[in-house]
């Protein structure tokens, strides 16, 4: 675990933002905890769109070996 310690941002003067003046780290899920969400549902419709490619290409591939 201390190998980790390193990817910890350190508190310097010259960053800005409002955590880092109430002397915290400003780590994204902390102050956007709704960005992790955004991504995760994001996901099912993305894939629901590349399985419907990839059959809707299979199925017009095999279509015109069939009519070949």
């Amino acid at each position: 675990m201390a190998g980790f310690t390193g990817f910890r941002p350190k508190h310097r003067r010259d960053w800005g933002g409002a955590c880092h003046s109430r002397g915290e780290a400003c780590w994204a899920h902390a102050e956007y905890p709704w960005v992790s969400a955004v991504g995760l549902l994001s996901t099912v419709p993305v894939s629901a769109a590349l399985i419907t490619v990839a059959v809707r290409t299979g199925n017009a591939r095999d279509r015109k070996r069939a009519a070949a």
